[in-house]
C-alpha cells in the first residue's frame, strides 16, 4: 500500500531538503526541479501548500536550504540564485560561491556552514558573501564523490557533541578520514542522532543522492530552548542465557529464538539476545539435540530476564 501526504506535481528534482526552517514548529520543504515545464526552485509547507516558486527555462539541478544568517534567517539557494523564506532574492557580492550542495554544523555558533570538497565556508552578513573558514591541507590529499558536486563520503554528528564530522576518502582510496571541528562552543545540544529524521537522513546519504542531513526541528541563535527528543531505545532490552551441565560450562550451545538460530554460548557458557519487548520461545541445542526449551518475556518491568539452564539430558553426556 502506498500513501502520500501531498503532491505538487512539480516532477523530479535532484535535491529536496526537509526541516523546520522558519521556527514555526512544523516542517517545510525546499526543492530544485528538473522536469519541464516545472524547471526552477520551490519552497512549500509540509502539507504541500506553496510558499513560493521560481520558474526557470532549464534544468535546475542543485540547491540547498539552511539557516546560515542572523540577518535573513534560513536561506535557500540553487543555480537560480539565493532566496529568503519569503522568496525575496538575496544579492551575493562579488564572485562569492554559494556551493549549493552540503550544509554542515561546523563552528561553535548555531548557524550552519557550507561544505564542498576540501573546504568549509561561512556566510558573512556584513558583506553578503561567503568567507573560507577551514581548508584541508594539501599535504593531506583527499578525494570527493559525484564529480563536480564534490560530496563527502558521509557527513553526520558521529561523536555526539551536535557539531558534524566530515568523512572523506584518501585520494588513493586507501583509507577513510574523518575530520572534526576543533572550534569551542557555548552551546550544548542533544546529539542529532537522537532525532529520527536526522538519523534516517544519515542512512540515506549512502543509498541515494548524497544530500546533507537535516534535524526535524529548528536550530538557530534566536531559539533559546530545545526539547529533549522523545525516544525509547527498544533494543536496550534483552535476555541473558547461561548454560552449564554436570560437567561444567557448556560453550557453543546453539540458542534458537522463535525457531531461528540466534547464536551460540561463549567460552563462559553465556549469550545475550537483544530484543524489543515481547514474548519469545527458545530452544537450546547441543550436538543437534534439543536439550532445553521454554519461553521468556521482556517488558518494562523485566528488561533483561535471565535464562539459566543446567543440562542433564542424555544428549548432554556427549559434552
Amino acid at each position: 500500500m502506498k500513501s502520500s501526504l501531498n503532491s505538487k506535481k512539480w516532477g523530479h528534482g535532484d535535491a529536496l531538503h526537509v526541516s523546520d526552517f522558519n521556527n514555526d514548529g512544523k516542517q517545510e520543504i525546499f526543492s530544485v526541479l528538473e522536469d519541464a515545464p516545472n524547471y526552477g526552485t520551490g519552497f512549500r509547507k509540509g502539507d504541500g501548500t506553496e510558499i513560493w516558486k521560481k520558474v526557470d527555462t532549464t534544468d535546475t539541478g542543485r540547491g540547498v536550504m539552511a539557516n546560515i544568517s542572523k540577518k535573513y534567517g534560513a536561506l535557500g539557494w540553487s543555480t537560480q540564485g539565493m532566496f529568503d523564506l519569503s522568496g525575496n532574492q538575496i544579492d551575493l557580492n562579488g564572485t562569492s560561491n554559494c556551493t549549493p550542495n552540503f550544509a554542515v554544523y561546523w563552528d561553535g555558533d548555531l548557524l550552519r556552514e557550507l561544505e564542498e570538497g576540501d573546504k568549509v565556508i561561512k556566510w558573512d552578513d556584513d558583506t553578503n558573501s561567503f568567507e573560507r573558514l577551514w581548508t584541508i591541507s594539501a599535504s593531506n590529499p583527499i578525494g570527493t564523490n559525484n564529480a563536480t558536486k564534490k560530496n563527502p563520503c558521509l557527513q553526520a554528528d558521529l561523536f555526539g557533541d551536535w557539531r558534524e564530522e566530515i568523512m572523506l576518502r584518501h585520494a588513493d582510496n586507501s583509507a577513510l578520514r574523518i575530520f572534526i571541528s576543533l572550534e569551542p562552543t557555548d552551546y550544548k545540544l542533544t546529539t542529532f542522532m537522537h532525532d529520527s529524521q536526522y538519523r534516517c537522513a544519515v542512512a540515506w546519504q549512502n543509498v541515494g543522492y548524497n544530500q546533507p542531513p537535516h534535524p526535524s526541528y529548528y536550530i538557530g541563535p534566536d531559539k533559546t530552548k530545545y526539547e529533549q527528543p522523545n525516544i525509547e531505545l527498544i533494543y536496550s532490552s534483552g535476555v541473558n542465557f547461561e548454560v552449564n551441565s554436570i560437567n561444567g560450562i557448556v560453550d557453543n550451545a546453539e540458542i534458537y529464538i522463535d525457531g531461528d538460530l540466534f547464536g551460540t554460548t561463549d567460552s563462559d557458557g553465556k549469550a545475550f539476545f537483544a530484543a524489543p519487548y515481547g514474548e519469545y520461545q527458545y530452544q537450546i541445542k547441543c550436538d543437534g539435540y534439543v536439550t532445553a526449551e521454554g519461553k521468556f518475556t521482556i517488558d518494562k518491568q523485566n528488561k533483561s530476564p535471565n535464562v539459566y539452564k543446567r543440562l542433564e539430558t542424555k544428549a548432554d553426556s556427549t559434552l
